[in-house]
């Protein structure tokens, strides 16, 4: 009988889901929140330096590569680790066709009407002058609804950093403000 070792599923149904979030929870009736998928899955050493789960993925990949599981599921958790990381965010304004991405780098926001057209584009985490704070390179896990959707400035979406740091974006210029960090 072959052994094989659990720990890379139990890792995989542990970490993974709690780490990214919930699309349908980030949208609202007026704002529709997506990844960016790419044509084809990337190959799982093409994940950033700086992703903390970057080792852990490589072993699991090699795992599965070896026969440890089935091509599919090495295809979604490879799928899952991109989008924790790499994987632009969408949001769509449905009332006004702008559309707000979190670009591949999970560092740049930008802005862009229906005709193309740039509003405005930021880096929240540089803008803010934020720190590094449990991790050297934070990067924006969370784009989406936020419980304060509009105040006296405008309307806003949150925005949060796989280092627990967060804040709202305001949509008619970008403007970021820095909420706090657990």
């Amino acid at each position: 009988m072959k052994a094989i070792s659990i720990l890379p599923i139990l890792w995989f149904a542990c970490v993974l889901p709690a780490a990214a979030f919930d699309l349908k929870e980030a949208s609202t009736e007026r704002f529709q929140v997506s990844y960016v998928e790419p044509e084809r899955v990337p190959d799982i050493k093409e994940l950033p330096d700086y992703y903390s789960g970057r080792a852990q993925a490589i072993k699991d990949d090699a795992w599965y590569a070896a026969g440890g599981g089935p091509e599919k599921d090495r295809l979604k958790m490879t799928q899952l680790h991109f989008r924790d990381i790499a994987y632009p965010i969408r949001v769509t304004d449905k009332v006004t066709g702008i559309v707000y991405e979190v670009a591949g780098d999970r560092r740049t926001i930008t802005a862009t009407n229906p005709k193309g057209e740039v509003l405005w584009k930021v880096n929240p985490f540089g803008d803010a002058k934020l720190e590094p704070y449990r991790l050297k390179h934070p990067v924006i896990c969370y784009f989406g609804k936020t419980a304060n959707l509009a105040n006296r400035s405008g309307l806003l979406l949150g925005v949060g950093f796989n280092s627990s740091q967060f804040g709202t974006l305001r949509l008619s210029d970008g403007k970021f403000t820095f909420e706090g960090q657990d």
